[in-house]
């Protein structure tokens, strides 16, 4: 058995004399095929790679992009709202162009913009036809313009985009100061100081028209019980503006100068009491010419007093004088016999050691008859 296998594995190897003869042979032959008749081969690949590049030109191709849209407004003019900030777009054109178009919008250079006349920026609602030759490209990154051109927007949306823009003004508005919390019980905020009191507002016209005044941050008066400042203060340089129904937007503005010194004066609260009661006297000079009558609903008035409660507390229903000054009245021309009435305005005389009191008489005024006896 293992002759018959070392026979039959000799004989299934080729003669070494039979090689060395047929081989300079298969060598030529295969150095013929590769490189017979080179010139024409070089020229023939050169050919099928012309016709690849042309075939892969011509065949079409659409893409869908997302581009930004950017409208601007004419000098001296701002633009307040626009609905849409990104058009979708459907591009055709050559495969290969798309391929270029899809890399350069990766790369965030692919833009929509458009102008607004001055006859549209006048502070109304205008809606622009979005159109496929705003699309522009800010870096071309090997893609020339006329390359560009064979591409072709087949669909846009949204088809249209609202736009409100206003010219830009100068004006002025006075401080408003905001406040949050509140003070301890028995104390209140008596007033508050914005130094300056007003700025300078550059903003476009259509904020100016509601812009009633430019606010502060918000001061917090929590804990609050004597007086105190805070500088600087900034203030708020944005306002909610409504441009139709259903549409309010934020607007910024600038503001000269930016921050403002507040001061905020709290003092011990106020309360109001009610004197009923008070007589009504006569003030009148030793020579009037008549004789004076109150009619006895008007005899007495009520005195509302408001202050702390400590001076209210001080306060006795003999504390406060309600009285007429009839010297206004001694030039009257009133005939013998005859009388006549007058409505004169009720005064208040309050005490001296509470100065910081106020008072109003109910009613202001009362009717007082002159009689010439």
């Amino acid at each position: 058995m293992k002759r018959r296998c070392g026979v039959l594995w000799r004989t299934s190897l080729p003669n070494p004399s039979s090689v060395s003869r047929e081989n300079p042979r298969m060598s030529k032959t295969l150095a013929t095929f590769i490189f017979g008749d080179l010139r024409l081969k070089v020229f023939a690949l050169a050919i099928a790679v012309a016709v690849w590049f042309y075939a892969s030109g011509r065949i079409r191709q659409d893409a869908t992009i997302y581009v930004p849209l950017t409208v601007t407004a004419p000098q001296n003019h701002e633009i307040i709202y626009q609905s849409e900030r990104r058009v979708m777009l459907q591009v055709v054109g050559p495969r290969s162009l798309i391929e270029r178009l899809k890399d350069i919008e990766d790369q965030g250079e692919l833009r929509m913009s458009t102008a607004l006349t001055p006859e549209q920026a006048q502070g109304s609602r205008v809606r622009l036809e979005v159109k496929g030759e705003w699309l522009e490209v800010r870096y071309w990154r090997g893609m020339s313009k006329s390359e560009f051109s064979a591409l072709r927007v087949v669909a846009v949306q949204p088809d249209h985009v609202d736009v409100y823009a206003s010219v830009v003004k100068l004006d002025t508005r006075p401080v408003r100061v905001q406040l949050s919390g509140q003070p301890p019980q028995g104390y209140e905020i008596r007033e508050t100081i914005a130094t300056p009191p007003q700025v300078s507002v550059t903003a476009p016209a259509l904020l100016l028209k509601q812009l009633t005044a430019v606010s502060t941050t918000e001061i917090s008066v929590s804990y609050r019980r004597s007086n105190f400042s805070r500088d600087p203060v900034a203030l708020v340089l944005e306002e909610q503006v409504q441009l139709e129904e259903g549409l309010v937007v934020p607007i910024s503005f600038e503001c000269s100068p930016a921050r403002v010194t507040v001061e905020i004066v709290i003092n011990a609260a106020r309360a109001e009491q009610r004197q009923e009661g008070v007589p009504v006297d006569l003030l009148e000079q030793a020579d009037f010419p008549y004789e004076v009558e109150i009619a006895p609903e008007y005899s007495k008035v009520s005195v509302v007093v408001s202050g702390t409660a400590a001076d209210l507390a001080k306060l006795t229903p003999d504390s406060i004088a309600a009285y007429v000054n009839l010297k206004a009245l001694s030039t009257e021309k009133i005939e013998p016999g005859r009388s006549a009435p007058y409505k004169v305005n009720v005064e208040l005389q309050l005490p001296e050691d509470v100065p910081d009191i106020e008072a109003r008489p109910e009613p202001k005024e009362i009717t007082v008859t002159l009689r010439n006896p």
